[in-house]
């Protein structure tokens, strides 16, 4: 019998043949070698079944990556844009509130505290400066 019909027998069959031999005797290794040879090729079978999986696999964790990468930089983008705006806003607002605080507290010696007191020395002045003072 030749290595070629070995392999088109099922193993039911290759068992049977097997039996009929000592365990040393030349036909019975070479059927030892044809199991070994087709457990190698079942293992080599799932073996590309798992690769196959795996690149699926990974194909969709480098899509969810890139998403997730895209997704982030929008996010970032939206919420500095966002930050930034509203820390301008309150820089202006600060800003127009120190202008106002610094003008507002004028000296007491540049304003009167009375506008009657006020209007006697508008007069006072007047006509101290136009000759005719009655103080």
């Amino acid at each position: 019998m030749e290595n070629t019909d070995l392999t088109k027998m099922s193993e039911i069959q290759l068992a049977e043949f097997k039996q009929g031999f000592r365990e040393d005797h030349p036909r019975a290794v070479i059927v030892a070698k044809e199991f070994e040879r087709r457990a190698r090729e079942a293992q080599h079978k799932l073996d590309l079944a798992l690769i196959a999986k795996q690149v699926r696999w990974m194909k969709f964790s480098v899509i969810a990556a890139i998403a997730a990468a895209i997704i982030s930089a929008l996010l970032t983008y939206i919420l500095t844009s966002t930050t930034e705006e509203k820390y301008q806003r309150m820089i202006i607002e600060i800003s127009k509130k120190q202008v106002i605080e610094s003008l507002s507290p004028l000296p007491s010696e540049i304003l009167p505290s009375h506008p009657s007191q006020n209007a006697k020395d508008d007069k006072t002045i007047y006509k101290e400066s136009s000759g005719t003072s009655k103080k």
